[in-house]
């Protein structure tokens, strides 16, 4: 109504209520009948009121209605009003006694601040590397994190597939690695896994197959583990392979490491041996065991009655050179004996029980072997070897168990994740201690 014949917010209103006499015979198909009907409506209503209606006065006064304005213009009117309201601005955070200059002052000095920051980070990215970088970056993922808490259910999911890996027929003979899950399962046996074995056993129908009974007598066996394994605490066995090293150069000239089973070492206690019996080699003097046997004799002669004060200054000074003497070649500048603590001798390890102790010969020093810091140098000690020796038979014959151990836990420092780790393990156990470091 407006744009084409310049009427006015009143008159449009009259016009539309003029058309409500003025019913179009049937429903409005399109906009421009729309149109149509509104100019039939509006000159209907002039004719009625006695004025004219002009489409072109209607155009004309919209145009001189209209004020042209340029963009310089229009810029600086912008820039004023935008001062105006900065004045504004100041004129009321100066009656609240603040500066609008803050948040500006504090970004530059975080500027300046994250501007040091990059120049140092580029030093050391210029010094070590992008590896550097990578390698001492957090690499902590939330979503990685993995809760431990549901092993009473994991071993029966274990055990459960084990009962019919047997039944169907895809678990005829125990090798290895049936060995190392069934020791797994009876560590983690529990009286709830005693009542789920037990009910497997006695629902069995051994009538139904071979493979069923061969699962039940499995399953007996199981069982009897399990429950002896209730009153003992959980031990590590190693059931694997026994590997050596193999260097290989080919006839290019590239050098290839791999693993191969030992041919002579099936178990752990055969690798064992095998490291005990070492290779023959001629031995330097045993100064661990000379320093013993001179020590004794000086002692008995001592205690001697019929020695006299004067022989046993003599016996006192040739001592000392004996023992200086055994010292030949060996760098004693290792500081004041009075300075340093004493120490632990050989003797005072005790080997385990075990059923065959390991014996070393004389004349061969074994594979896997201990030294111990002796006058300032490092050397073979057959005592502390054979505890050591020891110690392996008998972790490869009975297991071994971390239960009523001390924990050593080291490089953590206050609030690390180290600490966290080791206290969530030690909480509420008796007979246990942590000493952090």
């Amino acid at each position: 109504m407006q744009k084409s014949w310049g009427l006015g917010p009143s008159r449009t209103d009259a016009v539309l209520l003029r058309g409500l006499t003025n019913e179009p015979p049937s429903r409005l198909g399109s906009e421009a009948d729309a149109k149509k009907w509104l100019d039939e409506t509006a000159n209907m209503y002039a004719k009625e009121k006695g004025i004219t209606l002009d489409a072109s006065s209607a155009t004309s006064s919209a145009v001189s209605a209209m004020q042209v304005i340029n963009s310089e213009e229009f810029d600086n009117f912008k820039r004023n009003h935008e001062e105006i309201v900065n004045q504004q601005i100041e004129l009321f955070m100066r009656h609240l006694g603040k500066s609008s200059r803050v948040g500006h002052n504090m970004y530059m000095d975080e500027k300046a601040r994250s501007t040091q920051l990059q120049e140092q980070l580029d030093k050391i990215y210029q010094e070590h590397g992008e590896k550097y970088i990578k390698g001492i970056s957090q690499s902590f993922n939330s979503l990685k994190v993995r809760k431990f808490d549901s092993s009473w259910n994991w071993v029966r999911q274990d055990s459960f597939e084990m009962w019919f890996d047997i039944i169907f027929g895809r678990l005829t003979t125990v090798d290895r690695e049936i060995t190392a899950k069934c020791i797994a399962l009876i560590n983690r046996a529990d009286p709830g896994m005693i009542r789920y074995i037990r009910y497997h056993i006695e629902s069995c129908i051994t009538a139904r197959g071979d493979t069923y009974k061969l699962a039940k007598e499995f399953a007996q066996l199981l069982l009897e583990n399990c429950e002896t394994a209730l009153t003992l605490p959980p031990k590590h066995k190693d059931v694997a392979y026994q590997t050596a090293p193999c260097t290989i150069v080919t006839k290019e000239g590239e050098i290839q490491y791999k693993e191969i089973p030992r041919p002579d070492a099936k178990k752990l206690e055969s690798y064992v041996k095998e490291m005990a019996a070492g290779s023959k080699v001629a031995f330097k003097i045993n100064l661990e065991k000379v320093h013993a046997e001179v020590g004794k004799l000086y002692e008995m002669v001592k205690q001697l009655p019929q020695t006299s004060m004067a022989n046993k200054d003599a016996i006192t000074a040739l001592y000392d050179e004996v023992v200086k003497s055994l010292n030949v070649g060996v760098n004693t500048n290792v500081g004041n004996a009075a300075d340093r603590p004493p120490r632990r001798l050989s003797s005072s390890f005790v080997s385990p029980p075990v059923d065959q102790p390991v014996l070393v010969p004389d004349n061969s020093l074994p594979f896997l072997n201990l030294k111990r810091n002796l006058t300032g140098t490092w050397m073979y000690s057959k005592q502390l070897t054979c505890v050591y020796l020891d110690i392996l038979t008998e972790i490869a014959t009975s297991g071994s168990s971390f239960e009523n151990t001390n924990a050593l836990l080291t490089g953590c420092g206050k609030g690390s994740i180290g600490v966290e780790a080791i206290a969530s393990d030690i909480k509420g156990k008796q007979g246990r201690h942590c000493c952090i470091v």
